[in-house]
């Protein structure tokens, strides 16, 4: 059913429902619902024992909480923007990251509720921002801005933890293949494939802070081998 709000038959109408419903969802911007005759104390006393999610951009309180937007807005806001895609370049275009996101928090904090009312018989009001859904997975980066001051960058392919990873270039036009080594039982089994376990004995290359400051040749080496197989031989190579 499709409802226009902007009418006070449509509203009336929402009133209607939700005297009948058990859970009310809404994303408008923060206080829209209020505005409307719509908010949770009006629902609630439509009926007491409502449940009602708002998962708006930037919550129901704050300096941005009327702020209306998109997932990509919010993909920008929150972070990732700055964190993909190559140091050199513009950010790619993410799409609306967030919205992917968002609804698992939201179906959690929904079960959570209704349970809340199973043991209370209470209903509830959760303001979930979708702002704050999105940092979350970028906690790691905040803490390391708060405690060192290291603002995170674009580092294209590349990871911390991990070297050599990155996307190679194989034999044809255009045919990529990603790998990511973690440790160095997996660079040993990288160089076995390759052919040149002697590279395991390079002090350049021996662990992975070596493999990580000399990282620009490392890659070089590893798409020299990728460059003569296919894609697919180098993914069953790897696999086998």
């Amino acid at each position: 059913v499709a409802l226009n709000l902007a009418h006070s038959k449509g509203v009336e109408i929402a009133r209607r429902f939700v005297a009948r419903a058990d859970i009310v969802v809404e994303n408008f911007a923060g206080g829209v619902m209020k505005r409307m005759g719509l908010g949770y104390e009006e629902l609630k006393r439509l009926k007491p024992d409502i449940i009602m999610l708002s998962s708006c951009m930037q919550g129901q309180t704050g300096p941005y909480a009327t702020h209306p937007g998109f997932g990509f807005h919010l993909a920008a806001l929150s972070g990732f923007y700055q964190i993909t895609g190559w140091p050199d370049r513009e950010p790619p275009y993410l799409g609306p990251y967030t919205d992917f996101i968002a609804p698992h928090f939201n179906v959690l904090a929904i079960l959570a509720a209704l349970d809340y009312r199973r043991r209370t018989g209470k209903g509830l009001y959760i303001d979930m921002s979708q702002y704050e859904n999105g940092v979350h997975f970028l906690a790691p980066l905040v803490l390391d801005y708060v405690v060192n001051r290291r603002v995170a960058e674009r580092v294209g392919n590349r990871y911390p933890c991990a070297a050599p990873h990155n996307a190679y270039r194989c034999h044809g036009e255009d045919r990529w293949c990603a790998i990511a080594v973690f440790t160095d039982e997996e660079w040993e089994s990288l160089c076995g494939v390759i052919g040149n376990p002697a590279w395991t004995e390079y002090a350049r290359f021996s662990n992975l802070q070596s493999r990580k400051e000399n990282e620009e040749e490392l890659d070089g080496l590893v798409e020299e081998w990728t460059i003569n197989h296919s894609a697919e031989g180098v993914m069953s190579m790897l696999q086998a």
